[in-house]
């Protein structure tokens, strides 16, 4: 099971990198921080795949070594081909990040003025969501977001609805909150999977969630 899973990795592996190849290509705003998440995205979420497998073994120290070994050949070969790892070990689950390759000091950025403007300008995108309700939001033809919310409330919906796969990325929002993603570890998923999507609207989108008791932020 170990050797499946880690053969679909890394048969993935080069579609991965040419589309962060193609994000970091087109010329869009913070194209390489997006290029770096779908990379770090998907090798978190290979790690995870192949860390689940030792639920089927869960005392077999022979398995635990070899999936480790495999994750480690999964992170050496992004290595190789991007630049600089780093690796965070949280219990199971294994956290990854694409550290940006330093720019020749003589190179300018393209905008100094973005350059120098934090990534996540507030601290709002930090906070952690807890779901409150279980299960989808929408059944047959009973909608529990819009019959709690209306007019200008369900604005965020409609913003991420006209978007391709809008609906897909409404569920995956809610699906990925577990109580230990932030909202802006949800936001990298989302692009990470579908494209690039403001951490702004994944914000919005959860803060009416919460207005009408489907999630909660503690603190």
């Amino acid at each position: 099971m170990a050797d499946e899973v880690f053969a679909r990795a890394i048969a993935r592996v080069p579609v991965t990198r040419d589309r962060a190849r193609a994000i970091e290509a087109s010329g869009i705003p913070s194209a390489a921080d997006e290029s770096r998440n779908i990379i770090a995205r998907s090798l978190e979420h290979d790690a995870e795949a192949l860390s689940s497998v030792l639920m089927l073994a869960p005392d077999d120290k022979v398995l635990a070594t070899k999936v480790e070994n495999q994750i480690d050949q999964l992170s050496g070969m992004w290595l190789l081909l991007t630049g600089v790892l780093s690796e965070q070990r949280k219990g199971k689950r294994v956290v990854f990040t694409l550290e940006a390759r330093e720019e020749p000091k003589d190179q300018k950025p393209r905008n100094p003025k973005e350059a120098s403007r934090p990534r996540s300008v507030t601290a709002d995108f930090g906070r952690v969501p807890t779901r409150k309700v279980s299960g989808p939001m929408n059944v047959y033809y009973y909608d529990y977001v819009a019959d709690r919310a209306s007019g200008e409330d369900l604005r965020p919906i409609e913003r991420i609805s006209s978007r391709a796969n809008g609906e897909i990325v409404l569920y995956e929002i809610l699906n990925l909150v577990d109580g230990k993603r932030s909202i802006q570890a949800i936001r990298d998923f989302i692009t990470a999977a579908y494209g690039p999507v403001a951490v702004e609207e994944v914000s919005d989108y959860l803060r009416l969630l919460e207005k009408v008791g489907v999630v909660r932020f503690d603190g």
